[in-house]
């Protein structure tokens, strides 16, 4: 017994001196809206919140391990939530994991990050849900190319296959998934996609495009919904951003088509952004304008508190008046 708990010591003593790749991030927002057309509920209140503890790549030999939990309020209550869970193998340009994660298409615009409120705040544009899978990665600098096997209880089973390439600022990337349960016609789907970016010192561009067809199966019939978005930070003066971004879906439900346009300048000041900015989005065949100010305060490092007043017009010719105050930090050893 004593042998069995030194050599459990001597195997545990190398982990725990390791310096742990841990990181914890917490978000709120807390918005007022006044609806001045209204008689009766002319003012509506609404906050979001969002914790996230996780690990990055901790190593040890050629085993790798990352994960993330994160917690977000439901009605009675925060529910944890097992967001990430890989087991890595490493060898040489070889990889093979085993886990689970949430996966999608589209993510990190400026656009949907500036507000916590953002429906895909921290997440996915379109196509998001969860694969549990046995992936293999193929890593030959510049190029890399992963394939998963697996699936999910709605999605049942799932094939993901992708391909990167990265070098001097650029990235280009093609991605196909196959499902045997598409997860809302729940017939089989086939969904591809693009991906490009590129990062200069004076702009950063990025773009996403994404196809889907779903299958006909028993007596449901053939569809087709496809998407886009991209988005653009040019830096022109000193302290000045300009930044612009544009997204379109078309699905074969309610609402079925839906088109943003998105614009803001930015002014760095110190450690304050002033940020005008405009929205135009066109849903159900109605235009909604939305300008606005934004400011934020990062007071350190990832971390910044935002004040946010936007005056929407539409849809429906009905106005309304958004002020929200939110909080964006994160910590990392």
């Amino acid at each position: 017994m004593l042998l069995a708990i030194m050599l459990l010591g001597m195997w545990v003593q190398p982990i725990v001196a390791m310096e742990l790749p841990l990181w914890a991030k917490a978000a709120s927002s807390y918005q007022g809206t006044w609806y001045p057309d209204r008689q009766g509920l002319d003012l509506e209140w609404q906050g979001k919140y969002l914790f996230a503890i996780g690990v990055d790549s901790l190593r040890y030999g050629p085993l790798s391990l990352n994960c993330e939990i994160d917690a977000r309020e439901q009605v009675d209550g925060f529910v944890p939530t097992l967001n990430k869970l890989q087991i890595s193998w490493h060898h040489e340009r070889h990889t093979i994991t085993l886990g689970t994660q949430g996966i999608g298409i589209g993510r990190d615009y400026w656009f949907t990050e500036r507000d916590v409120m953002h429906p895909a705040y921290q997440g996915w544009l379109w196509e998001s849900t969860r694969l549990h899978s046995v992936d293999y990665t193929f890593n030959h600098s510049p190029w890399q190319s992963n394939l998963a096997f697996g699936g999910n209880q709605s999605a049942r089973a799932m094939v993901n296959a992708e391909l990167e390439y990265q070098d001097n600022g650029h990235t280009l990337g093609a991605g196909i998934r196959g499902s045997t349960s598409d997860s809302h016609w729940h017939s089989p789907s086939l969904i591809g996609n693009l991906k490009w970016q590129h990062h200069a010192p004076s702009y950063e561009i990025k773009a996403d495009l994404m196809a889907k067809k779903v299958l006909p199966h028993q007596d449901k019939p053939a569809r087709e919904e496809y998407a886009v978005a991209g988005a653009g930070v040019w830096r022109f003066a000193a302290r000045w951003d300009m930044l612009t971004g544009a997204e379109y879906q078309h699905k074969e439900y309610a609402p079925e088509e839906r088109l943003g346009l998105h614009l803001a300048l930015r002014h760095k000041w110190n450690a304050v952004d002033i940020m005008p900015l405009y929205s135009w989005q066109k849903l159900i065949g109605e235009s909604i304008h939305s300008p606005g100010l934004q400011v934020n305060w990062h007071f350190y490092k990832d971390c910044h508190l935002g004040l946010i007043y936007q005056y929407h017009m539409g849809p429906f010719e009905e106005s309304r008046h958004a002020l929200a105050l939110q909080a964006d930090l994160r910590f990392a050893m």
